[in-house]
């Protein structure tokens, strides 16, 4: 069935008033429905504006509604207003919007129009029908009708859509220890949160006292759901502020989907819906949607991998990330050369975060470039006050740049503000960059690395081997440093080929002037042979762990090579 045909065979049994409509409002379709609700022959109708059938009261209303839903394509906004009955008398409904102008087999806007049930007063002295008042966001009855819209929607295209669902625990306690004004403080709260964590264009409601839904629609609704339910949970972490008095209340969120059919019959594991876990089964309730069904549980990586990406951004903004510290040694002497800077993230739920995990997530969402810049002002900061402790005036700090640093234009004066701001000379800063970078940057982005040459800074060239293992890199790339990564280290004195392989990175090396860094050292003889063969200096728990700044100062006094 060609798609003008199926459209017109689904709007012929359509329950509510469907009406095709030209952007100005007039009609060019009407569905048969219309004579039920409105006793309007749908054939005598066409050609007349929309406005004909609407009370003179509500015409900017409906006005209004038109432009915004030929401003942007999909499902719009309802609005509620009073049509006229051919007999005379007004019958409420509720019409929303679709705007299928660049659809070839519609090329137009779409009203569908239920009827909703007298009330006796109008909308104006509902107060507020599509808004909560208490929260500001979307009523249980706009939810209701914009979850229809997306049912319909479905039933026209096959587009999928999702339900979010949040209750709030313990809030029925909460207003008999505190009273209902403390309650609805919280619940204000609550909408402030919810409005945050969801995205624009998604409908985010209040169901009930203590209940939310979220509406998401789109391409992929399922993994925006997962994505929103993330940010929500982690929005509701923290606990609330009422006169001054944190207040505990804990949220539990869930997704729903709508079931689909397989086979003449109902599936549940064609469309498979997620949950977080310890979510209630009443959720599924929330969207007031015939079909929709319990979920299966989100897989726990999944979990934690959603939950980190939306807890990164908080954690960056309050400074929950932290910098540790690892010793370089030379291992001839074992004197202390410096320290090469770690960022680590303690997180309120997993604990210990380690950087493989988080950094390409901030990587990924830009935010590397922020706790970048924070991690070199607190390292050159740090190095300030440990060079004015005994004997530790020469140390060095090594700080790792990402790709996605080297593309920030404002990464040099990044650099400079943090030498400056700390006092140091730039030859006191090391900045490591993976050999993979170095390539990818060779391209188009060496500008940026020749800049930070004339800024004095050292340059060294991190996890070498790793990536295109290529010895010429080593001279064409004006560095310092090659720190040799652990791949190279790892059960060295057992395998004399992998010595034989080191020990020739370390002559070619040093007759290019570069200072040799072997990574990874965890067993003491693998670190004999590495003084044997020559490597000048290196980092790894044989040696020392990383350790958190405080620290610094008695490991440089108890240090036994000085």
């Amino acid at each position: 069935m060609g798609g003008g045909k199926l459209f017109h065979a689904l709007v012929q049994q359509a329950p509510e008033v469907i009406l095709v409509c030209e952007v100005d409002g007039r009609i060019r379709y009407a569905s048969p429905t219309l004579a039920r609700m409105l006793g309007h022959d749908p054939g005598a109708i066409v050609g007349l504006p929309v406005s004909a059938l609407v009370d003179h009261q509500d015409h900017e209303a409906l006005a209004e509604a038109l432009r915004g839903w030929a401003r942007q394509a999909g499902v719009g906004p309802p609005v509620g207003l009073r049509w006229l009955h051919a007999q005379g008398q007004h019958v409420r409904g509720e019409t929303i919007g679709t705007n299928l102008l660049g659809d070839p087999s519609v090329r137009g806007l779409v009203l569908d129009t239920r009827q909703v049930p007298e009330t006796g007063e109008d909308e104006e002295e509902n107060g507020h029908p599509f808004h909560d008042p208490l929260t500001g966001l979307a009523s249980k009855r706009l939810f209701d009708h914009r979850v229809s819209a997306a049912q319909a929607q479905r039933r026209r295209d096959g587009s999928e859509y999702a339900v979010v669902s949040l209750d709030l625990e313990g809030a029925q306690a909460l207003t008999e220890s505190l009273g209902p004004a403390a309650a609805e403080a919280v619940l204000a709260q609550a909408g402030a949160r919810l409005l945050a964590a969801t995205r624009a264009h998604e409908c985010a409601a209040r169901l009930a006292d203590d209940r939310f839904g979220v509406l998401v629609t789109g391409a992929d609704p399922l993994a925006d759901a997962a994505a929103t339910a993330a940010r929500m949970a982690a929005a509701f972490r923290d606990p609330f502020s009422v006169d001054g008095q944190d207040v505990v209340v804990d949220a539990a969120v869930g997704i729903v989907t709508p079931l689909r059919e397989r086979d003449g019959g109902r599936s549940h594991g064609e469309a498979p819906a997620v949950a977080f876990p310890d979510a209630p089964p009443e959720s599924a309730r929330a969207g007031a949607d015939r079909g929709i069904t319990t979920r299966a549980r989100l897989p726990e990586a999944a979990m934690r991998s959603l939950m980190l990406e939306a807890d990164l951004r908080l954690a960056v903004a309050r400074g929950q990330l932290r910098v540790h510290y690892q010793p370089v040694i030379r291992l001839s002497s074992g004197g202390i050369i410096g320290f090469e800077a770690l960022v680590r993230w303690r997180h309120p739920r997993f604990g210990l975060v380690e950087p493989a995990e988080f950094v390409p997530q901030s990587e990924r969402s830009g935010l590397i470039v922020e706790i970048g810049r924070s991690v070199l002002r607190t390292a050159c900061g740090d190095l300030r006050r440990w060079r004015s402790l005994p004997n530790a005036a020469h140390l060095l700090v090594a700080v790792n740049l990402s790709g996605r640093q080297l593309q920030d234009p404002g990464l040099i004066a990044t650099v400079t503000a943090s030498l400056e701001e700390a006092g140091l000379e730039p030859e006191a800063l090391v900045l490591e960059v993976t050999e993979t970078v170095f390539v990818a940057d060779a391209s188009g982005g060496s500008t940026r690395l020749r800049e930070l040459r004339q800024v004095g800074t050292g340059l060294a060239l991190d996890d070498f081997g790793t990536g295109y293992s290529s010895l010429a890199y080593l001279r064409r790339f004006a560095v310092d440093i090659v720190k040799l990564d652990r791949s190279f280290v790892e059960g060295l004195a057992e395998d004399p080929r992998a010595e034989a392989l080191l020990q020739g990175v370390i002559a070619l090396s040093r007759r290019l002037g570069l200072t040799t860094v072997a990574e990874g050292i965890e067993h003491p003889e693998d670190l004999e042979r590495l003084r044997t063969i020559g490597c000048e200096s290196g980092q790894g728990n044989a040696l020392s762990a990383p350790m958190p700044a405080e620290e610094i100062p008695g490991f440089l006094s108890s240090w036994p090579g000085g």
